[in-house]
């Protein structure tokens, strides 16, 4: 009896770890039999419905095994580090939103396909003369796929995947029009999968497939290094990277996914100048200028981000005037070529007769918003004051898809716990009230420039708020808010990582099982 107490003593927490870890697969395990179930008594009869719930057994078991590697991982001694586990659960966890949510289903993701697959015509040297759409495979103008994912939606990708292309000299159109104005950096990662599908001739599906898979592992790439890169705030990153919200645009050929991973590896690379470098050397200046030219056209706004350079000490520079020319040179050089590079949208709504194509009516113009300053301010402050509760959720990723998707509001509020618990992090270098200042300023900044752009280009006269604006502009900047708030002691940390990895884990579990259950009943 003693040896079994001494036993039990000696290897308690090894205990403990292995008792939780059997307690949760227990409980995941048991809803996913339960929903397994159902699907079992709905599809009984149908013989051509049942590879769903092959689709289903398979996302659940390679979810699983990220749980338990994940689990293993972090519980040993030399626990793996946080960029690491960021690499492998977005891995997973990217895979299974892939298979959960297919292309077309993010919010304007059929105009980014069609964009894609114009640049990838520019890579094969395929001419497109046609403004509005890019020529294609006559396959891949199929419309069987659309906006709405259905279990038609799942069948077709799970027959079709890898089969081959159907072999035709016609042409079509890719469905859905190509952007007027976009940044090639920002769709080149989806053309490039595009044109690798085209290369090896695989299916509509697996092309679709391809252009996806190219972005997520481009997005993850990115953030890796963010992460790597970093100061500290590294678990605020990994928790926004882990958002359902996130992991939806990681995942389809919206440029948001490159958007995101451009912004938080710039905000690191500038963090990294303010606290970590003690002289900063050509190289340093050479690379954060270089990301931020290439984020600055994808999205105008986001070029902003660049002015928390002006929190870099000039001590740290060789020359006191090269350091004022490059603190003032960066933010003005990347925000005019951004401004430059969206020009025409700026200047259809600079002056003169705005109509709103999708309304009908006559919308804001920069004019009418310098001659009605105090109606303006009136229509921001209401538009926080009735949209912020859906500027949350839409950012936490209450509704995917279309806004098709709705999750459950206890898993929304549970990924908003994981933010917070993002927070217990031990730094050790020390964060200026007017540093935390400055990032919420550049954050509240880009928030209401994000604004603004919907109010000229999205926004009828007669609406009572700004129309248009979704929770995901904020996101790039997210780190920026959370930042100033990141302290805890070493103890404190250890316990928030696992808990953060494990309960993002979790919560992308349980939403992916909801994902497939309304769209099969869609």
């Amino acid at each position: 009896m003693l040896k079994l107490r001494y036993y039990f003593w000696k290897y308690k927490l090894k205990i403990i770890n292995i008792t939780g870890l059997v307690c949760i697969l227990f409980i995941l395990i048991g809803y996913s039999y339960y929903t397994y179930s159902n699907y079992l008594v709905m599809f009984k009869k149908s013989t051509d419905d049942k590879f769903i719930i092959n689709l289903f057994v398979g996302l659940c078991i390679m979810m699983l095994v990220l749980l338990i590697i994940l689990w293993i991982g972090i519980n040993r001694s030399r626990h793996i580090s946080i960029e690491k586990s960021f690499l492998l659960s977005m891995s997973f966890l990217g895979m299974a939103y892939l298979i959960a949510l297919p292309a077309f289903s993010a919010p304007d993701e059929i105009t980014h396909y069609a964009t894609s697959y114009r640049i990838s015509n520019q890579i094969m040297g395929v001419e497109d003369k046609d403004e509005l759409y890019a020529v294609c495979r006559m396959s891949d103008s199929a419309s069987e796929i659309t906006h709405i994912t259905t279990l038609d939606t799942y069948r077709y990708f799970y027959n079709t995947v890898f089969d081959g292309a159907k072999k035709s000299q016609e042409v079509g159109f890719a469905y859905g029009e190509v952007m007027k104005k976009s940044s090639l950096i920002s769709h080149l990662p989806q053309a490039i999968g595009i044109s690798l599908a085209r290369l090896f001739n695989m299916s509509y599906a697996g092309l679709l497939y391809m252009g996806q898979l190219c972005t997520l592992i481009t997005y993850i790439i990115l953030t890796y290094f963010a992460i790597e890169i970093i100061p500290f705030g590294k678990k605020v990153i990994y928790a926004i990277s882990g958002l359902p919200m996130v992991l939806h645009e990681a995942t389809s050929f919206s440029y948001d996914a490159i958007i995101y991973g451009l912004s938080f590896l710039l905000i690191a690379c500038l963090m990294k100048l303010i606290y970590e470098v003690k002289e900063i050397k050509p190289k340093h200046c050479v690379v954060v200028f270089v990301i931020s030219m290439v984020l600055a056209p994808c999205k105008m706004i986001y070029s902003f981000i660049t002015l928390l350079i002006i929190l870099v000490s000039d001590k740290k520079f060789s020359n006191k005037l090269f350091a004022h020319v490059y603190k003032i040179a960066l933010p003005l050089i990347s925000i005019a070529y951004a401004v430059i590079f969206n020009m025409g949208e700026v200047a259809n709504t600079s002056s003169g007769k705005h109509i709103v194509e999708w309304a009908g009516e006559e919308g804001y113009t920069v004019s009418y918003v310098l001659n009605h300053i105090g109606a303006t301010i009136k229509l921001y402050v209401a538009t926080f004051h009735d949209q912020m509760g859906f500027y949350l959720d839409s950012m936490l990723g209450g509704s995917l898809g279309w806004f098709s998707v709705d999750i459950p509001v206890e898993l929304t509020m549970c990924s908003l716990v994981l933010l917070v618990i993002s927070l217990r992090e031990n730094r050790t270098y020390r964060i200026k009230s007017g540093q935390s200042l400055m990032y919420i300023f550049v954050f509240v900044l880009v928030s209401i420039l994000a604004c603004t752009t919907m109010l000229l280009a999205w926004t009828p006269l007669s609406y009572p708020y700004i129309a248009g604006v979704q929770g995901r502009y904020f996101l790039p900047v997210l780190p920026l808010f959370l930042i100033p708030f990141v302290d805890a002691t070493k103890k404190q940390e250890d316990k928030a990582e696992k808990v953060l990895v494990i309960g993002n884990c979790i919560v992308n579990y349980l939403v992916i099982l909801r994902i497939i259950e309304i769209n099969i009943m869609q």
